[in-house]
């Protein structure tokens, strides 16, 4: 295993290599960008996670998500990426976490100490508190916008979120913000295409089952992966610079 990071060497230099190893994110959300998100920072060389969710695998994860495999469904997301962080590199140090964010322990969870918070949540009023602790408390912090309904993974950029468009997520979350007095100065990954509407719906639409679970997004792993991917890329960028 010791020259396991020999390429990354060659590409960064060492003591960036070493200094990537102490460093300590935190990724709240394992799902369809998250779980590529902690992949390519354990692959990078990160050694210290915290690790947030609360939702087991299930079937329908397999088409996108990182830790979703047809033997593993229902086991809890953080323990089976823990798990896949260590086979990776048996040195990595992982804290789990099995809650969901939420605007009541979104301080907790960002005031736990760390260089850098990835942002991998769905819920709007969730991500908008991470965000508005981590603005006020100088941790770095990088949120994903909208990845469902969207196919072609060349689309997403790296910018502020005052500069997001045609994302609705980034559209609502800009709302909330803006009333805690946060207009810029969040760093986002954003697709600006037109949503995609789906081919089609679940057979329970008209009931009284919650938006949500009866119109899940649609998905595929370009965009999700992707997203991931250029979290995690700009989370070592920016530390390594």
């Amino acid at each position: 295993m010791d020259n396991w990071q020999s390429r990354t060497k060659l590409l960064i230099g060492e003591n960036n290599v070493e200094k990537i190893s102490n460093i300590k994110v935190i990724i709240a959300g394992l799902g369809g960008v998250g779980s590529w998100a902690c992949i390519a920072l354990a692959r990078s060389g990160v050694e210290n996670f915290l690790l947030i969710d609360k939702d087991k695998i299930d079937a329908s994860n397999i088409n996108r998500q990182a830790i979703a495999f047809s033997n593993n469904i229902d086991q809890y997301k953080v323990d089976v990426m823990k798990s896949h962080l260590l086979t990776i590199n048996p040195n990595v140090k992982v804290m789990t976490k099995l809650i969901n964010v939420d605007k009541n322990n979104s301080k907790e969870i960002a005031a736990i100490k760390a260089d850098y918070l990835i942002d991998a949540i769905d819920t709007i009023t969730a991500k908008a508190s991470l965000i508005e602790y981590c603005h006020q408390n100088n941790l770095p912090i990088i949120s994903a916008m909208g990845a469902g309904n969207r196919l072609d993974p060349t689309n997403f950029e790296i910018c502020d979120i005052s500069e997001t468009y045609n994302c609705p997520l980034a559209r609502a979350l800009r709302k909330i913000l803006r009333k805690r007095g946060i207009s810029s100065g969040v760093k986002v990954v954003f697709d600006p295409s037109e949503v995609k509407r789906p081919k089609s719906w679940p057979k329970y639409k008209g009931t009284n089952i919650p938006r949500r679970a009866a119109f899940p997004p649609a998905s595929m792993i370009f965009a999700p992966a992707v997203c991931g991917l250029y979290m995690a890329y700009e989370v070592i960028n920016d530390l390594i610079n």
